[in-house]
């Protein structure tokens, strides 16, 4: 019995310290005024304040983190969640106006960022638009998506070949015993020309 006590009492206290760690971790700041106030002077180039005096001003507090309300029609485990993935904001968006349109229809926001629409008692309705198409169905966002993703691709691949060629500049320079810049300067020279 005692155990499961214990037991609690630990859940109690760990849940607690979820809630409050930002200002948990404020206070710890807020404890030691005048180290932080000769850091920030010395990291200034300013003097320290005289006889370890706390500063004047004290520190600003951290942000909250960020929390996905999207209004009173949006309900479900991704909403007021902040380790959800959030939704994409044209689908939110999309979604505000068919939630404004009809009162009955409410938004379902499921953890992985999914938007999905029910009736007031939450069973799921089917919504189009005036040209027969599903609401969340925007034209063209499922091709700028994947463009995105090939751009990110693109780039990453680019800069995994720039620090190859980089590495391979520096061991063609070290084993012809000349500079770095100049193996450099010889691999930008085109080796083909074109002639019209």
């Amino acid at each position: 019995m005692k155990s499961i006590a214990c037991v609690l009492l630990f859940a109690s206290l760990a849940s607690a310290q979820l809630v409050r760690g930002a200002q948990v971790q404020n206070n710890r700041a807020a404890a030691a005024p005048a180290e932080a106030g000769a850091a920030t002077a010395k990291s200034l180039g300013a003097a320290p304040p005289a006889g370890g005096a706390a500063p004047a001003a004290p520190a600003p507090a951290a942000p909250a983190a960020p929390v996905n309300d999207f209004g009173p029609a949006f309900f479900g485990p991704g909403v007021g969640n902040f380790a959800a993935r959030a939704p994409l904001p044209a689908l939110v968006a999309r979604a505000r106006e068919v939630a404004a349109s009809d009162p009955n229809v409410r938004v379902f926001v499921d953890v992985d960022g999914t938007i999905e629409f029910t009736d007031k008692f939450g069973r799921e309705v089917e919504v189009l638009d005036a040209f027969g198409r599903d609401a969340l169905e925007i034209p063209g966002l499922e091709e700028q998506i994947e463009l995105q993703q090939q751009q990110f691709q693109l780039e990453r691949r680019r800069a995994l070949l720039t620090q190859e060629l980089n590495n391979l500049n520096i061991l063609a320079g070290g084993a012809a015993g000349g500079a770095p810049g100049a193996a450099g300067a010889a691999a930008a020279a085109p080796a083909f020309r074109i002639v019209a």
